[in-house]
């Protein structure tokens, strides 16, 4: 009877996990099919972004998307669960299932532009869109909205006729704007990269990871938006001085979000600029961030109330470029309550106009500028030969900001922080090896951005 009951038990469980991990449906957007239109096979699949039947793609199911340039924005309104996410992907020709549809070309594995044009969050949760490769120096990432030409626009946009939304994620996407934010600041209406400003339906859990947004006049734009993260991106030439500031992230009422792992350079004015007199801001983490090549604030905080405001092992340079406000500034016009830290950051050249913080210590200050805060472990150093590829005024992309052994020396004295921000990019541990070093790595050497999340995982729960 025993034995009888485990068995009935195992087949029990076998049957439970099948159900748990049973795929959805797979459907399919190739530009140019001249089948019946109906997102069915490849050769049957949806011919443009626009033509996507969202009534038909259920939650738990997956979209592919072959390579090509669509003239029109994807438009995504779905309410699904987080056991029943919605996925849109780029295909690749080591996906099983896609490869083998009817109609299938390996010239499908390619990058999916969406041309002056944007994607919109129309609605809903629990969906994301994910173009699954791509770094900055290969400009290969597999989902690029990118404007040729224009006098303004969007790369991703939350619609204000929606309600609030939850839990969408971008991951591996291109945001580029047109070439008047790139070049003289001429665009004639609003230029914003991820544009999430839906008045009085804030969105929330929006995760921005592996991407790239650049030429914008202002590279991310929040009102209200809560516990969302922007990860391992690169934020650049941000630059448009008619319609917009030219900042990194604008934000009113931000409540619990990160900004982590990102390198940002190349921006004239602001860089995250709070608004606090549009309502508190609470809950703020930025860290493992590399802010290099830009002149004005890097960070901003208007006069409001701040709380529990984290400011951990960043890396801050003025290089003197591009032309501008120099040195460099951050720019604290409040007091930062509660928790509120500014801790195991480098500044080199960049000055420091703060007003009250909990706890300013254990930052290096280059001799450029000299010891900004009044920490009893803060230093100065002499800049020169601490990292890997210092910024070069011609190639700024290129900029690697991991320790030569001169910077682990000159950089040995910090403090481990709790978790999770005693983690850099490349995953390694703060103090592990017993030093914990100031600045946005803990390794000498160079190495990429790590780590990067699974791929060809299009199982989901039903």
């Amino acid at each position: 009877m025993t034995r009888l009951f485990r068995i009935a038990i195992s087949i029990a469980i076998m049957f439970s996990a099948k159900g748990a991990f049973a795929a959805g449906a797979n459907w399919y957007v190739q530009k140019g099919a001249t089948g019946s239109n109906n997102g069915t096979s490849w050769t049957n699949a949806w011919n443009e972004m626009n033509q996507i039947n969202f009534s038909t793609v259920a939650c738990g199911d997956t979209i592919w998307l072959a390579g090509g340039t669509y003239t029109t924005g994807l438009s995504v309104n779905k309410n699904c669960t987080a056991g029943n996410v919605l996925t849109i992907e780029r295909v690749l020709s080591t996906d099983t299932v896609p490869a083998s549809a009817p109609g299938w070309n390996s010239a499908f594995d390619s990058q999916v532009v969406i041309q002056s044009s944007q994607i919109t969050i129309g609605g809903g949760n629990y969906w994301t869109i994910d173009g699954r490769i791509g770094t900055t120096a290969g400009n290969n990432f597999g989902i690029a909205v990118q404007y040729t030409s224009g006098s303004g626009g969007n790369g991703i946009f939350e619609s204000n006729s929606v309600g609030v939304v939850t839990n969408i994620t971008f991951s591996h996407v291109e945001l580029m704007g047109p070439p008047c934010s790139a070049t003289d600041g001429s665009c004639s209406g609003g230029s914003d990269g991820l544009n999430l400003t839906a008045y009085g339906n804030p969105a929330q859990n929006v995760t921005f990871d592996h991407g790239w947004i650049h030429r914008w006049g202002e590279a991310i734009r929040y009102l209200d938006v809560q516990n969302s993260t922007v990860q391992y991106t690169d934020i650049d030439t941000v630059n448009d001085g008619n319609t917009e500031h030219a900042d990194v992230l604008y934000a009113t009422g931000a409540t619990n979000w990160t900004f982590r792992y990102n390198r940002v350079w190349g921006v004239i004015a602001d860089g995250i600029f709070f608004d606090g007199s549009q309502g508190p801001v609470s809950g703020i983490n930025i860290y493992g961030n590399v802010f290099y090549h830009n002149a004005g604030s890097i960070i901003d905080c208007y006069p409001g109330t701040y709380s529990d405001f984290h400011i951990y092992n960043n890396v801050f340079i003025d290089d003197g470029q591009p032309s501008g406000n120099h040195p460099s500034f951050l720019y604290i016009q409040s007091t930062l309550g509660g928790t509120s830290a500014i801790e195991d950051n480098v500044f080199d050249g960049v000055s420091w106009d703060a007003g009250s913080v909990g706890t300013a210590d254990y930052n290096a200050f280059s001799t450029k500028s000299g010891k900004q805060d009044s920490g009893t472990h803060s230093l100065t150093y002499t800049s020169g030969g601490q990292f890997v590829n210092a910024p070069d005024t011609a190639n700024p992309i290129a900029a690697d900001f991991h320790l030569t052994s001169t910077g682990v020396t000159t950089f040995q004295n910090g403090i481990a922080l709790p978790s999770p921000f005693n983690v850099d990019a490349d995953g390694n541990v703060e103090g592990a090896n017993g030093t914990a070093l100031i600045g946005a790595y803990q390794n000498s050497g160079s190495q990429s951005q790590a780590p990067q999340p699974p791929t060809g995982l299009v199982a989901t729960a039903q």
